[in-house]
């Protein structure tokens, strides 16, 4: 069968043309030549990365292994340092996951995983800070520390 208004080729059983969209009264018009123009539907288009949350989780990875390759090599102190990049990977990390939820565009998982590790490491860089903190005021006498 085929539509009266555009002439596409639609199911005996169609309503609707799906591609005009007029309504099909059942009187439709039998074309003596089948209809050679097809249309298709467009696909939706592809969804973008959101940039927040993909720089968050660069963020959040460099500073736990910059903090951890620190720490490995015995620089503690240096480690401790890290609190910046992991504070600033925490807040670009939130943004990106907001973002992605709210444009829907992809990166929302890379936005949680840069979250996560932010935090983790800013967790780390506390336990870190209080154990020299209380290392170093307790009194040392030879090789032990006493309250």
């Amino acid at each position: 069968m085929h539509c009266k208004n555009c002439g596409g080729t639609v199911l005996d059983s169609a309503r609707y043309c799906i591609f005009c969209g007029a309504r099909l009264d059942g009187d439709s018009v039998e074309l003596e030549t089948p209809c050679t123009e097809y249309r298709f539907l467009s696909a939706p288009p592809p969804r973008q990365t959101e940039l927040f949350a993909v720089t968050g989780f660069v963020i959040g990875l460099l500073s736990v292994l910059g903090s951890l390759a620190y720490c490995i090599a015995g620089f503690s102190d240096i480690a401790a340092a890290f609190w910046l990049p992991a504070l600033a990977g925490t807040v670009v990390s939130s943004i990106g996951m907001h973002r992605a939820v709210k444009y829907n565009r992809r990166g929302h998982a890379l936005g949680v995983v840069g979250l996560i590790l932010s935090v983790l490491l800013l967790a780390f860089i506390a336990v870190l800070s209080a154990g020299y903190l209380l290392s170093s005021s307790l009194p040392y006498i030879g090789n032990k520390y006493y309250l």
